[in-house]
């Protein structure tokens, strides 16, 4: 889901006219939809392919925004730390979660990345996790090839508001 135009004239609101997904929007399709067990909005960062560098090494991976739950939807294995936690969330701390493949890309040497900063397009972020995705799902790159930031955190770098 994302940004979007309507399809049809509803309401007063003309046909094609845009509109956002907001906060709000998720709170109210799970009170109003109690089969949905868990939703989990993703934010992509700045652009899809973001530089990511660790002290004299880098790349380009996709970034992505996402709450504590999205692990509950793309399974997944940490081989080292946590994932994005509720804290994270509501301080909207600087932190992320490498994937597999970035973890072997920026640490050669196989050492515990946990606590060491990266920068991704200029911010620093504190790794807190390192991830390898276990289903077949994958929702926009493979979380092996991916940093994972905490939604709120995104979302004020890109300046964004509420908007999903």
């Amino acid at each position: 889901m994302g940004s979007a135009r309507t399809a049809i004239t509803n309401k007063g609101f003309q046909k094609s006219k845009e509109w956002d997904i907001r906060k709000k929007d998720i709170d109210i399709l799970m009170y109003f939809n109690p089969e949905i067990k868990f939703i989990s909005p993703v934010l992509w960062g700045y652009h899809m392919n973001n530089n990511v560098v660790y002290e004299d090494l880098s790349a380009t991976y996709h970034v992505k925004g996402l709450y504590p739950n999205y692990a509950k939807i793309e399974k997944q294995q940490l081989s080292y730390g946590r994932f994005i936690n509720d804290i994270d969330i509501l301080k909207k701390r600087k932190v992320c979660v490498i994937g597999k493949k970035v973890y072997e890309r920026m640490f050669p040497r196989k050492e515990d990345p946990i606590g060491k900063d990266i920068k991704v397009n200029g911010v620093y972020y504190q790794i807190v996790g390192v991830t390898k995705g276990l289903s077949d799902i994958s929702i926009g790159d493979k979380l092996e090839s991916s940093v994972l930031i905490p939604f709120t955190t995104l979302q004020q770098i890109n300046n964004q508001g509420d908007i999903i």
